[in-house]
């Protein structure tokens, strides 16, 4: 008997899904709004490509709103893209939103597209970066003379350290999303104010950083006579009178 053999090619395509709550800030990883500008972090499934593919530029010289065929659109409009990869993927989002009481989030990969979910937008929402991306512990911190803030580095008494986060909203002069800031950058609107080992430090800048896209927020903290030393002293900052989140530290001598 002759057996006839026939193969065929099947497609798979992903159903990508944003999983609850999971559209949360970057740095803090706190959710329940979000802030234009704001890099936020978003969860699900089969979001982009198996392997993570990072930030590129565009032929203008913009942040890349596509990345591995992978979008992110706030209320239909595409927002820079940090990262994406399938179980998570990290967008700016569009000043846009400014003043609006939510915004709609979708993200599309090779096509298809999540179902829309609804989240309230805030004037600000900060959150610190930290060093090991859990959102606690040693702060994504610079000292003075330009190195990183670290256990076996730590910063002087006195000494100016810049503290890296994001979330402060509406920028001065506006932001424009995706364009990397020139030269000045853009200030925060909001009022920053900081605290180091729970007493007040001076703020001498927030605003944004020369050469990043927009979303990264800079503030230069002056650590303040008073402050016990110690290799993980309490740092806070706050945006427009909302706090960044507990637990984040910087190294003091």
């Amino acid at each position: 008997n002759a057996i006839a053999a026939k193969q065929f090619v099947f497609w798979v395509f992903p159903h990508p899904a944003i999983s609850a709550n999971g559209i949360v800030n970057a740095a803090s990883y706190a959710g329940g709004s979000v802030a234009a500008g704001a890099i936020v972090t978003i969860f699900g499934t089969d979001l982009g490509p198996t392997s993570a593919v990072s930030l590129i530029l565009d032929d203008a010289g913009y942040v890349s709103t596509t990345l591995a065929d992978t979008q992110v659109l706030f209320d239909g409009i595409e927002a820079p893209l940090i990262y994406a990869q399938a179980g998570q993927v990290s967008a700016v989002v569009p000043y846009s939103v400014v003043g609006n009481a939510s915004t709609l989030v979708q993200v599309s990969n090779l096509g298809a597209m999540t179902r829309s979910i609804s989240i309230a937008v805030s004037p600000v929402m900060p959150g610190v970066f930290t060093i090991d991306a859990s959102g606690r512990g040693q702060g994504a911190i610079v000292n003075q003379d330009g190195t990183v803030n670290s256990l076996g580095n730590p910063a002087s008494i006195g000494s100016t350290v810049s503290v890296y986060a994001t979330g402060e909203g509406q920028t001065s002069p506006s932001g424009l999303d995706g364009r990397p800031s020139g030269t000045p950058a853009p200030r925060s609107v909001a009022q920053v104010t900081a605290m180091v080992g729970g007493v007040v430090a001076p703020v001498t800048y927030a605003g944004g950083v020369s050469g990043l896209v927009p979303g990264v927020l800079q503030v230069n903290v002056q650590i303040p006579q008073g402050v016990v030393s110690g290799g993980a002293v309490p740092i806070a900052l706050s945006v427009g009178g909302s706090p960044t989140q507990a637990n984040v530290t910087v190294a003091i001598r």
